[in-house]
């Protein structure tokens, strides 16, 4: 019994990291590519390229709402754990947006007034943001994988089942 649960938590768990790590790999594959062609082509000016301009805004606005749609569709009530995490990946893709494009218009657009944005900020608060995502993904991807799996305790009682049967 409780290890038919153990097994099936540990297939969970291999699946989920399997889907994170390839959804991860493919998600920053700019950024991967972008990186080996800098070094390629020895033209590295550091890894402010990479994040200067709220790249990594994006990259967790794009983890945001696959998280928010899988915690949707595993919702049970309008009030549950996944109907909370889907509120908050919701506010979390609208706030990591909106970052973006303030970002872009005041780099890209000189406005009187408007002072540039300090590029520590811009990086811890993007990085937050990336790293808030990645977790809400592969913990979404954990609950999808979950609520789909075998309902445990009818396996349970199928395993009771088969041992009465067997002893009879």
């Amino acid at each position: 019994m409780f290890l038919s649960a153990l097994t099936f938590r540990s297939n969970i768990f291999k699946e989920t990291s399997m889907l994170f790590s390839v959804t991860v790999i493919g998600g920053l594959l700019p950024l991967i590519i972008g990186l080996a062609i800098s070094l390629i082509l020895s033209q590295w000016h550091g890894w402010t390229v990479f994040w200067s301009h709220g790249e990594f805004y994006l990259y967790a606005a794009a983890f945001y709402i696959n998280s928010a749609y899988l915690l949707y569709a595993t919702k049970k009530k309008n009030f549950d754990f996944s109907s909370v995490l889907f509120w908050l990946c919701i506010c979390f893709l609208i706030l990591s947006s909106v970052l973006y494009a303030i970002l872009a218009t005041t780099l890209s657009i000189p406005i009187d007034g408007l002072i540039n944005p300090d590029k520590a900020v811009i990086f811890y608060s993007s990085l937050v943001f990336l790293l808030i995502a990645l977790f809400a993904h592969y913990f979404s991807n954990y609950i999808d994988r979950l609520s789909k799996g075998i309902d445990v305790a009818e396996e349970e009682r199928r395993s009771i089942d088969g041992i009465k049967k067997s002893l009879r």
